[in-house]
């Protein structure tokens, strides 16, 4: 068994988006893939972005920097 986090949090200010992201590339070094060399296998991956879905015309999201 496995203990899994999903999140998808928006924040208003880019230094609290990117001090949450740091803390998450650290946890990354510890997260397991699941069903390793399987069909099936689960690796981890996130991503941080500008989300710019409020904006009128609303715009495409931005990656910033991602892992997968």
């Amino acid at each position: 068994m496995k203990y899994r986090v999903r999140t998808d949090l928006a924040f208003e200010d880019e230094i609290m988006a990117r001090g949450f992201w740091e803390r998450v590339k650290k946890a990354r070094e510890k997260a397991v893939v699941i069903r390793p060399s399987e069909p099936e296998e689960e690796r981890p991956r996130s991503d941080i972005h500008k989300c710019q879905h409020d904006e009128t015309p609303v715009k495409p999201c931005e990656i910033i920097e991602e892992f997968k």
